[in-house]
């Protein structure tokens, strides 16, 4: 994880898309499952449309 981020998270998601969306604060993250390490780039700041969408029911 980032660090900073020893604390723990607010949330994760699996949106069946090979990776795990990690979020706390103002930020999230990118794991792809095959390396379970952040990507490149990340952590990234939410914003509009910059996290990925979850749909609704």
């Amino acid at each position: 994880m980032p660090p900073g981020w020893e604390d723990g998270i607010d949330a994760a998601v699996d949106l069946g898309q090979a990776h795990l969306y990690v979020f706390r604060g103002t930020e999230y993250v990118r794991i792809p499952f095959a390396t379970q390490t952040v990507d490149d780039g990340y952590p990234l700041t939410i914003r509009d449309n910059s996290a990925p969408a979850v749909g609704g029911a």
